[in-house]
């Protein structure tokens, strides 16, 4: 029998660190709204379970599980 393919997620820690501090007195953040904020979490948190994300707008956003316009609107914005 095949050996069930294991989730990403098992390999990585569950948990990440966040300095708080930082994240709160950044300018770049704190410029964006609450909703590009939450994608900006979404996306560090698929880095961290997937490493690498693809750079494709129409797969990333499939698999953050956000629409794609907010996709591709946040990558134009804050891709630097």
């Amino acid at each position: 029998m095949a050996e069930k393919t294991k989730n990403p997620a098992e390999y990585s820690l569950p948990w990440f660190k966040m300095w708080a501090a930082r994240w709160l007195g950044s300018e770049t953040v704190g410029g964006m709204t609450l909703a590009e904020q939450g994608l900006f979490v979404r996306i560090l948190c698929a880095q961290h379970i997937y490493r690498a994300l693809p750079r494709d707008p129409w797969k990333l956003a499939k698999l953050l599980g956000v629409r794609y316009e907010a996709t591709t609107r946040w990558l134009r914005k804050y891709s630097d």
